[in-house]
């Protein structure tokens, strides 16, 4: 599954501007790469705290799949996830992320001012 809403990215596209969009794209992808980089390095609560951003901000570029791992993962960290078990969830969060990542590309190519 590739859940990719575009109608979403659409809409916000309408009111904000292409461009306005793809600047907060790249601020969100950015953020989500670092995070996804050091994440072994932080402590369960920060981690959670940015698995539950990232689902919000998922939404808004219609990342549906992504956005949904996200909320299961932070539940999982609430329910006491273990190490192993969180670490690889991470790594899933990041390859569904890069996934999504490509709708993303596609749509810009297709989609101007």
């Amino acid at each position: 599954m590739n859940n990719f809403n575009q109608q979403i990215l659409s809409e916000y596209g309408k009111e904000l501007g292409i461009r306005k969009m793809q600047s907060l794209w790249q601020e969100f992808s950015e953020n989500a790469e670092h995070f996804f980089e050091n994440a072994s390095k932080m402590p369960k609560t920060e981690i959670r705290l940015k698995f539950h951003n990232l689902r919000s901000g998922a939404l808004v570029f219609g990342l549906e799949e992504f956005s949904s791992f996200c909320a299961e993962v932070e539940q999982e960290i609430l329910q006491n996830i273990s190490d192993n078990l969180l670490n690889s969830r991470i790594k899933e969060a990041k390859k569904i992320f890069k996934q999504q990542q490509q709708n993303i590309k596609t749509y810009w190519e297709n989609h101007n001012d």
